[in-house]
C-alpha cells in the first residue's frame, strides 16, 4: 500500500465488519472497536496479527500519527 490507512479503512477495504475482524483476531467485538477508535491501545502482538490477517505492513498503518 502506498498510503497510510487506519485500521477501519483496512477492514472496510476487505468488506469486513468489526465483528469479523474481532473474530479473526480472537477478540471480543467491543475490544476491537476500542482499538479501532484508539489504536494506540492495541497490544503489539494483536497489531502484528492484524497486519498478518489483512496482508499489510505495519508501516502502511497510520496508527501512530501524532504520538511522536
Amino acid at each position: 500500500m502506498s498510503k497510510e490507512l487506519s485500521l477501519k479503512a483496512v477492514r472496510l477495504l476487505e468488506g469486513d465488519r468489526q465483528s469479523d475482524t474481532a473474530q479473526k483476531l480472537g477478540l471480543h467485538t467491543n475490544t476491537y472497536r476500542t482499538y479501532e477508535e484508539n489504536p494506540g491501545q492495541m497490544q503489539i502482538k494483536t497489531l502484528l496479527r492484524f497486519c498478518e490477517v489483512y496482508g499489510v505492513h505495519i508501516n502502511d498503518l497510520d496508527i501512530f500519527k501524532g504520538d511522536l
